[in-house]
């Protein structure tokens, strides 16, 4: 995967969940901030793989699914 979007699409899904959990667990309700940077994350992500013919767009989410499973692991998985 050397796709740009792909990439900056990846690493939007990843802030976007990190601050998810990370306003969760302090305050008990996460803001707005999650979806200023999760929605085009996420559209990113649909149209590099559409670009991509041989990429699909599971594979480039499962790749942007690693942060926060490890946040959840390191938290015990008490959410």
């Amino acid at each position: 995967m050397t796709s740009r979007p792909a990439i900056a699409g990846i690493i939007l899904v990843w802030l976007a969940s990190i601050v998810f959990c990370i306003e969760y667990w302090s305050n008990g309700m996460p803001s707005g901030f999650v979806f200023l940077f999760g929605i085009p994350g996420v559209a990113l992500i649909l149209w590099a793989a559409y670009k991509l013919e041989h990429t699909s767009p599971i594979e480039i989410g499962l790749t942007a699914l690693v942060p926060p499973l490890i946040l959840l692991a390191m938290r015990g998985f008490r959410i």
